[in-house]
């Protein structure tokens, strides 16, 4: 999935794609997911930016599990 720039808001087809995926795995014991930032932007800021983005996964599979 695609983020907006600097953002890390997960919009409808996001969550759609990851409701869909989420459920395809059922019963998994983990998702994987990659998390990263454009190459715009310090080193720092990026690093930060990829953790809010796979935070935001991770807090919209708990949400929906």
């Amino acid at each position: 999935m695609l983020f907006d720039t600097g953002k890390e808001d997960l919009d409808d087809a996001a969550k759609k794609l990851l409701a869909d995926r989420w459920a395809e795995r059922k019963g998994a014991r983990y998702f994987f997911v990659v998390a990263r930032a454009s190459k715009t932007g310090s080193p720092e800021k990026n690093r930060a930016l990829s953790h809010r983005r796979a935070n935001s996964i991770m807090y919209y599979l708990k949400e929906i599990s």
